[in-house]
């Protein structure tokens, strides 16, 4: 296996990076690939976040979200994050997803559009060094990073106008 190359769960599909398959990608994914390479080369970064800061306090994987002001339940174990009570980040809205113990098991941000998903891609490679993975996952991009606690992914959809959307799952708890 090369260092370019995208392994994962069964359902996703290795695409090697070599001269045919970079002919026929897209011009986005052409644009992401000097971004992905460059960051292959480089170490010494951040382990991925666990948590984020909000209005009121912090939630974070693992841990009880107890009672915070900023979050909305949707049902037993989802719950909403208020609007204006979490920072930026072109970060829409976010879902926080616990255990029936309240335990936080996954976060997911939706993203408003304002930063393209090559901005975003290179941000988080800035803090977090290269995805782990990246490939296809049926008309769906995935970007994966990961360390033994924590999976930080990154869907790009090319059926939903180009939205894309990220996921903070607890690895421990699953």
């Amino acid at each position: 296996m090369n260092d370019y190359s995208f392994y994962s769960a069964p359902q996703l599909k290795r695409i090697p990076l070599d001269s045919a398959n970079l002919a026929s990608m897209s011009i986005r994914k052409f644009l992401l690939v000097p971004v992905l390479l460059s960051a292959a080369c480089t170490r010494g970064h951040e382990p991925v976040y666990r948590y984020i800061n909000v209005t009121g306090g912090r939630i974070a994987l693992g841990q009880q979200l107890g009672k915070l002001y900023s979050a909305e339940p949707v049902n037993d174990t989802t719950y909403r994050l208020r609007p204006g009570t979490f920072g930026g980040g072109g970060t829409a809205s976010i879902v926080v997803f616990t255990d029936r113990a309240d335990t936080v098991r996954s976060m997911r941000f939706i993203y408003d559009g304002t930063e393209s998903l090559t901005d975003k891609i290179r941000s988080y490679i800035e803090s977090l060094g290269p995805p782990k993975q990246w490939g296809q996952e049926g008309r769906e991009d995935l970007y994966v990073w990961e360390d033994p606690r924590t999976r930080f992914e990154i869907h790009f959809s090319r059926e939903k106008g180009g939205a894309f959307w990220s996921s903070l799952i607890d690895r421990r708890g699953s």
